[in-house]
């Protein structure tokens, strides 16, 4: 045990390095880890966990004008869990309103009581934000009052930390199965129409043998169309069934709305109902 408290405090004094390092320049730095319980400090859940709460970091920054010198920055994974530093470049915004923004995003984030984002002034000193952090398990009592006090067992709070996490992974690999499938799906139909030429069918330079749709019919109803592919993506990655024929009613009700709406916007013409089949039951 001291082998591993020895690992943990080396692990702190080098990222306290990395942040003088920047400091030295008169350049303002920020950095993230994961406030995590006990011991091991990163695992393959948590490093996952890390890697999409810093991708969603970086993107929530540069929303708000905030730029890191992403070319030299600084991301381990050792004793004392996952960690990134990054030097701020050249902004109006001092350390102390750097650290609202960021708090803003801790605050705002589904797991944000468990993400750290520091920010250190150019003096070298860690900016504090002054409030008390909540404990994640009850979230009544300041989290010192119920550590010392030690009202949660390490297990339930690791028990309870790994499960929320694991939970936003599977959440977040849901969205970008969905999102990917309902994107092939919408491409499908616009690549289908824009194939020229087609000799008898519509195309982008001819109606074909078609005298009720031509190019921008089809245009229109793959447009009223790509709401809903998200929707049949994420039923049939939902379904739990044991038999596929117990999904066909409700995904036949999705289909028939996609059809009322498809001949709303076509005046009655027919371009997509084979499409609607083919995709939403194959």
């Amino acid at each position: 045990m001291n082998e591993v408290l020895d690992e943990i405090l080396a692990a702190k004094d080098l990222r306290a390095a990395k942040r003088n390092e920047i400091a030295d320049l008169k350049r303002v730095s920020l950095s993230l880890n994961l406030n995590i319980p006990g011991y091991p400090k990163s695992n393959t859940v948590l490093h996952r966990f890390f890697k999409l709460v810093l991708a969603e970091l970086k993107r929530f920054l540069v929303s708000h004008r905030l730029y890191l010198d992403v070319g030299k920055e600084y991301c381990v994974t050792d004793a004392a869990g996952d960690f990134y530093i990054v030097l701020v470049l050249d902004n109006q915004l001092d350390a102390s309103a750097i650290k609202k923004l960021t708090e803003k995003f801790e605050e705002q984030h589904q797991l944000g009581r468990l993400i750290d984002v520091d920010i250190t002034g150019q003096s070298g000193a860690v900016v504090s934000s002054g409030k008390v952090k909540s404990c994640y398990i009850c979230k009544e009592n300041p989290a010192l009052v119920c550590m010392r006090e030690k009202r949660h067992s390490y297990e339930e709070m690791r028990n309870k930390i790994q499960s929320d996490i694991k939970h936003y992974i599977e959440t977040d690999q849901f969205n970008k199965i969905t999102n990917k499938l309902a994107s092939i799906a919408q491409k499908s139909l616009l690549h289908e129409v824009s194939l020229t030429p087609k000799p008898g069918l519509v195309d982008r330079c001819s109606n074909g043998s078609h005298t009720d749709m031509d190019y921008t019919t089809f245009i229109n109803s793959a447009s009223v169309l790509s709401v809903y592919w998200k929707q049949i993506a994420e039923y049939g990655y939902q379904f739990k069934g044991d038999k596929i024929e117990e999904a066909l009613p409700d995904l036949r009700n999705i289909g028939l709305r996609m059809e009322q709406d498809m001949f709303r916007e076509t005046s009655g013409v027919n371009t997509h109902k084979g499409a609607i089949f083919l995709m939403g039951f194959s």
